[in-house]
């Protein structure tokens, strides 16, 4: 029996909701009391990308990692030139992205601050309601 590979994909999160409801508060106040310290409800945008650059035949694994470190600085550069990533004022962001090769793996950081974030979240709302916007 074949099962099904598709996997629904939300088109948005009601995380700024969820924290300022009853729940949202409590567990809040929970994992303040377990850290011992206050949490700031965090409004960053922060992609975290994880890849393994192993190929179980390959016998130089370890310039793999740098290898693979190399192509995803293309990809994302790639992607800081595309029209609606300029649109939207975040392709520095992109392009800034912390890459760190340990071992077989490669992690990709892009971080984007709360200003920065509702400026993007403002003309990405402008683009969406403008007829004939970069897609």
């Amino acid at each position: 029996m074949t099962q099904s590979t598709e996997v629904s994909i939300p088109e948005c999160f009601s995380y700024f909701q969820a924290a300022d409801s009853s729940v949202g508060r409590s567990a809040k106040w929970r994992l303040e009391r377990f850290a011992k310290s206050h949490l700031d409800i965090s409004d960053d945008l922060a992609i975290v990308i994880d890849a393994d650059a192993a190929d179980p035949g390959d016998r130089a694994a370890k310039n793999a990692s740098h290898r693979l470190a190399g192509t995803v600085r293309s990809a994302l550069a790639t992607l800081a030139g595309e029209p609606v990533v300029v649109a939207l004022g975040v392709p520095n962001s992109i392009t800034d992205a912390r890459l760190i090769a340990q071992g077989t793996w490669v992690r990709a950081i892009i971080a984007i601050g709360p200003r920065h974030l509702a400026r993007a979240v403002e003309r990405a709302n402008a683009l969406l309601a403008t007829p004939g916007a970069p897609s």
